[in-house]
Order: structure tokens, then sequence, then C-alpha cells
């Protein structure tokens, strides 16, 4: 548990807002909207961001409010306001809470690092503590001290203290609610799901499989799998449906080769092409293509 001595100052929260309004880390950037600090008693209204907020409460105690569920706060809480999402803070009479609204800058991120924030906007856990999440609170800790009185040449460090701590939330907020119930959250499996079917429609020219996708979730080939039972179709079928539809799409345009489709859609033969096709439309993609140009061409 953090030391409920630590007191952040005020100084922190100037030089940082005045110094770090963005970080940039090797695959991810993050805009910072503001960092704060609070010593108040008051309630917020009922409001919503279209960016994330993460508060740590260091002193005292209070309530958090979102989607009518209530959540009891308390020193070492580490709580969460997602974007979009109506909520509101009470705050105990002696409450401290230190607290950084940020965005995730999509045009200097890779797709693996949105994916991550992608889920994280889906997380039905918004709630830790300093116990489940010290790592999270201790880089909080660190940074605000060394924030409020900074020697030179110090922002860089700052920096890479402020980009553990973005980078944390995401560890925070859902590695916990995985292991706890992978499935039960709704929102967050139609994520997995629809970043898979996403994963297969831009990379249907490579060989496709589940345990590639399920890597590249972070997630186990048979959490994957049910998922795609869930959608009333096995991996294998919907992998195949979606080449035959990339297949169909090419061959309306009578100047793209055979070999230039098979090179597209992931089909390593032409008979094995044909074959397959044919099973599943019903006619050979010959005379698929001759139909359908034909009837583009009266």
């Amino acid at each position: 548990m953090i030391p409920l001595s630590f007191l952040p100052s005020p100084e922190s929260q100037h030089y940082l807002n005045r110094n770090v309004p963005f970080i940039a880390g090797d695959d991810i950037h993050f805009k910072i909207h503001y960092w704060g600090t609070t010593f108040s008693h008051f309630v917020h209204p009922m409001h919503k961001h279209s960016f994330f907020e993460v508060c740590y409460v260091v002193q005292g105690r209070g309530v958090y409010l979102e989607a009518g569920m209530s959540y009891s706060l308390e020193p070492g809480s580490i709580f969460m306001s997602r974007p979009e999402r109506l909520h509101q803070i009470q705050y105990g009479r002696d409450m401290i809470m230190l607290f950084v609204g940020f965005d995730v800058d999509k045009k200097n991120c890779t797709a693996n690092s949105l994916m991550i924030y992608d889920i994280l906007k889906n997380t039905g856990h918004v709630l830790v503590h300093a116990n489940s999440a010290s790592y999270t609170a201790y880089v909080w800790k660190a940074l605000w001290e060394q924030a409020s009185d900074p020697p030179l040449h110090f922002n860089s460090i700052l920096n890479q203290l402020s980009l553990a701590l973005l980078c944390s939330f995401h560890q925070s907020f859902t590695i916990r609610q995985k292991s706890r119930a992978p499935l039960r959250d709704r929102e967050f499996s139609n994520c997995l799901i629809d970043q898979a079917k996403q994963f297969i429609q831009d990379n249907l020219s490579q060989d496709i499989s589940v345990e590639d996708i399920a890597n590249y979730l972070y997630i186990s080939r048979r959490h994957l799998t049910r998922l795609f039972m869930e959608e009333g179709i096995s991996f294998t079928s919907y992998l195949l449906e979606k080449r035959i539809e990339r297949a169909c799409e090419l061959l309306h345009n009578k100047h793209i080769l055979i070999k230039d489709i098979l090179e597209s859609t992931g089909f390593h033969s032409v008979h094995y092409f044909t074959r397959i096709f044919t099973r599943e439309v019903g006619i050979t993609p010959a005379r698929y293509r001759d139909r359908v140009t034909n009837t583009y061409s009266r």
C-alpha cells in the first residue's frame, strides 16, 4: 500500500501542465488535457468527457458514480472515467486526489496500441486499489514528488515517468477483469471479436491461424474460438467466407488476373481456389466473372 503520509504539492500540478502537455513513446503518443490535484470538498454535477480521466485517491473517502453503479473511494483507490460515460465524483470532507485527463494520439500510434486503448474504453472494471495496482500508485507518487521540485533538464525523466503512468492504466483496469470473467462482459467480448474480424479483413492475403489472432489479442486460442462460436460461426468458416467475398469483389473487374486474386485472398493454387469457390458459390470463378461482367456491360 502507498504510504498515506504522501501529500501532493499544487506546484507539481502547475509544473506538469506547463511542461508535459503531451507524451511520446516508441509506439504510442498521448495528448494531456490536464494534470490536477484537488483538496476541496464539493460535489461534481453528472457529466462526461470525450477523453479518459484517471484519478488516484491519496487521502480521505468519497463516492464515484457511473452508469447507475456506486463505487466507494478510499485511500489508495484508483478509478477511471472512460470517454462519453456519464459520471459523478462526490468528494469527502478530507479527500485529496490526483488526476489526469488524456487522449491517445491516433496519428502517432501503432495498431496494437490503439487496440489496447479501444479495449480500455470498454472495460467493465473501473476501480482498483493500490494493493492490487501498486505499480500505478508508486509511479504516480514518484511523478508528483519529482515535479514538485524538479532540477534543471528534468523534462526527459518527467516524460518517462508520465509515459509509464499512462501505459500502466491498461494493466490496472483490464488484466484483473480478464482473470475474473473474460466472457461475462459483453462489451469487452464484442470489442475482441470486432478486432479479430478486422484483423482477418486486413490480412486476407496472409496465412492466418486462430493462434495468430489469439496472440494478437492477448487471449487464448480457446477463448477466441468460443467468441466466434457465440457469433454462430466457426473461425475457419468465417475466414473462408471472407476470402470468398473478397474473391467475388475482385472477379467483378475482368482486368484483374486470377493469380493476383489468389495472392489477395490467400489461396495457394488455382485448383484449390476453383474447387473451394465452386463449392461455396455454386459456379466456377470463370463463370462467375462472365456472369457479373456481362451483366454490368449491358
